[in-house]
């Protein structure tokens, strides 16, 4: 099983990228300590500790199936669902 560490780092590295949710909604973000700040209005701080919680799951089929005490769920399930951070771990 991949860590939380390992993911995040992953994140790291795709700052300022293009992510997806799944209903195709395009959002980016920038990182501030270990908080993912999304580049959207209401620009929601999603905790890296939201990232763990959902890890426990991957992959998970929809963030409707994520736990609902994960806040952000559709821009976690996007960034967790992404090639670019999954890789060939889940």
């Amino acid at each position: 099983m991949v860590t939380v560490d390992a993911i995040w780092r992953r994140i790291l590295l795709h700052e300022g990228s293009t992510f997806r949710t799944e209903d195709d909604e395009v959002f980016t973000f920038k990182i501030d300590g270990d908080a993912m700040i999304v580049e959207r209005p209401l620009r929601p701080r999603l905790g890296k500790s939201q990232f763990l919680q959902a890890l426990s799951s991957v992959p998970i089929e929809g963030p409707d199936k994520i736990d609902r005490s994960v806040f952000g769920a559709s821009y976690v399930w996007g960034v967790l669902h992404d090639d670019r951070i999954r890789g060939r771990d889940y």
